[in-house]
């Protein structure tokens, strides 16, 4: 099923955006197919905390709904 960018709660959003930055900031392509190690080790050292739901929507999210909610972020610098 797909879900559209205004069903990413805030938690989810702010979890992308920690390991965006976490990634240097890399372009939504090329983070998504290292979600699942950054996510594990932003979680092994504590600076990221996760429910089961958001881990499974950040997981399951496409490049291009990342690259939609990353783009707010883009514009700030």
């Amino acid at each position: 099923m797909q879900r559209h960018p205004g069903h990413y709660g805030p938690d989810v959003q702010h979890a992308l955006f920690m390991v965006w930055h976490a990634a240097n900031r890399i372009c939504a392509k090329g983070l998504i197919p290292f979600l699942p190690t950054l996510i594990e080790a932003l979680e092994r050292h504590e600076h990221l905390h996760l429910t089961e739901e958001c881990r499974r929507q950040l997981l399951a999210m496409s490049a291009a709904t990342a690259d939609r909610l990353l783009r707010s972020q883009r514009k700030l610098g």
